[in-house]
């Protein structure tokens, strides 16, 4: 069986302010915090079909204790150039995730009776991202229209897991579930179209 018990809070709201009858300034927030846990026990029992007798029975407990916090930011502006439909429009958005998780597990043997193996691991995982957006069209005698723009994003991921195992009275690393990864990415992008 496992249990899933978790909690919830998210708060979110947003703000739009003209400051005349061309230009409008946005703003935006949101936050969600979770609390998650789980409580696992997995019974195994090997039985032989030719004796019709059990030949083995495990019992493995995994406790997981994960909090997790989100955040995004949105600033924007429209400026309105004229009445033909030009405008000019920027936006700035900044996301934060942050996720920990601390798991301890059991692997009990018995039968045939063996030492239990039990370890315990903690991951932490936290991302940044950036984004910045601005648009620019010009509506033109003759029904022709400019539009240029640039986009900027900028993202940056920091993950490690630490895990250890427990065989017989020591302590060691587990390697097998034990990594770190780091990313940066930066993407640029500019356009220009005449119609």
């Amino acid at each position: 069986y496992t249990r899933y018990p978790n909690l919830n809070s998210y708060v979110g709201g947003g703000l739009d302010y003209t400051v005349n009858k061309k230009l409008t300034l946005s703003y935006d927030a949101r936050a969600t915090i979770n609390r998650n846990r789980s409580r696992a026990r997995n019974d195994i029992d090997i039985d032989s079909i030719a004796t019709q007798t059990e030949t083995g029975r495990n019992i493995s407990l995994v406790n997981n204790n994960g909090p997790s916090f989100y955040l995004s930011n949105s600033i924007s502006s429209e400026y309105k150039i004229d009445s033909a439909g030009s405008e000019w429009t920027t936006s700035l958005d900044y996301n934060y995730y942050n996720y920990r998780n601390t798991q301890d597990y059991n692997n009990l043997f018995l039968l045939p009776a063996a030492p239990a193996v039990t370890g315990d691991g903690k991951t932490k995982n936290k991302k940044n991202i950036f984004a910045f957006k601005s648009d620019f069209v010009l509506k033109l005698k003759h029904e022709y229209t400019i539009e240029t723009g640039v986009k900027f994003n900028f993202s940056n991921s920091n993950n490690n897991a630490d895990y250890f195992v427990n065989h017989g009275g020591v302590r060691y690393k587990d390697n097998f579930q034990t990594n770190a990864f780091r990313y940066k990415e930066n993407i640029s992008a500019a356009y220009f179209q005449a119609a």
